[in-house]
């Protein structure tokens, strides 16, 4: 009797027990972070007996009461420790973006200067087209009240007729003298240049080739005829000269023709680029460059 009594007794506590495991859910079990890790990475990345309660019970652990305030510090530790690899990373870079950059706008610039260079030659070569009527004299004494009688008596003397008609315009270039010199007398200063334009472009060209006359002649062995240059032509005849590749230089309507030392070989000046040709150097050719406009 006893001994059903406890069977059946026995019966009714497990029962008892059974429904109140079924009333009253399994609290899970806490799994710490790191065991979490440990699950995961020794089982490929997949945990075992992984549910809800143990996301729960990892961002309470992570987390806490204050999360906000976590994250805060979580996110104010990870840029405490980035910056000074990425300041370290952006100043190792900015000399080399710099040099870049500097590098393409040098050639950017070095193509336009080109360019700009081709334009200003252009023009002042339609300048000195301008001038193929016109010629340059040296060395004729100024008076109080000129005109271009003097002109014309300096080409009768070269065996060239001129008349009056025959000369659009006819005058000094420059600043005239002025002042007295310490015993108050005006100053003997040298004579300035004479511009004679001509009507027809042949009568300058017959003095032109003629002009060689001068010399020899007691009264106008120190009087030039040349043509009338521009500053760039000018400075490009002057180079042209001073070269020790050529044998001799003249100029023919605003074009530079040079003789040179090799086999009486001939050569055109006709842009600064050409005198590389008679070997110039580069500083010379800046100097050209320069007087361009």
């Amino acid at each position: 009797m006893s001994k059903q009594t406890s069977i059946k007794n026995l019966r009714k506590e497990a029962s008892k027990r059974s429904a109140e495991a079924s009333l009253t859910p399994a609290r899970p079990s806490k799994t710490s972070a790191k065991e979490l890790a440990k699950t995961v990475s020794t089982n490929g990345g997949i945990p075992l007996n992984f549910d809800l309660g143990n996301i729960e019970d990892m961002a309470g652990a992570v987390v806490g009461q204050s999360s906000d305030q976590k994250i805060k510090d979580i996110v104010r530790e990870t840029v405490s420790a980035m910056t000074p690899v990425i300041t370290a990373v952006i100043s190792s870079l900015i000399p080399q973006i710099i040099e870049k950059v500097s590098v393409e706008m040098q050639k950017q610039m070095d193509v336009w200067q080109a360019k700009l260079n081709l334009v200003k030659f252009e023009v002042e070569r339609l300048e000195q087209y301008s001038r193929r009527e016109t010629v340059r004299i040296l060395g004729i004494k100024e008076t109080e009240k000129e005109d271009m009688t003097n002109c014309i008596e300096l080409f009768e003397c070269i065996g060239v007729e001129v008349k009056s008609d025959d000369i659009s315009a006819c005058h000094r270039v420059g600043k005239p003298p002025t002042g007295n010199n310490h015993n108050n007398e005006p100053h003997q200063s040298k004579p300035r240049p004479l511009l004679v334009r001509f009507v027809n472009r042949n009568k300058k060209r017959e003095i032109m080739y003629n002009r060689k006359k001068l010399k020899g002649r007691p009264d106008t062995n120190k009087i030039f005829i040349n043509d009338d240059l521009t500053q760039t032509r000018a400075k490009m005849y002057s180079i042209a000269r001073a070269s020790k590749q050529v044998k001799s230089a003249f100029v023919r309507e605003g074009r530079i023709h040079c003789i040179l030392n090799d086999k009486e070989r001939h050569l055109v000046i006709d842009t600064p680029d050409d005198l590389f040709h008679i070997g110039a150097t580069e500083e010379e050719y800046q100097e050209v460059i320069m007087k361009i406009c």
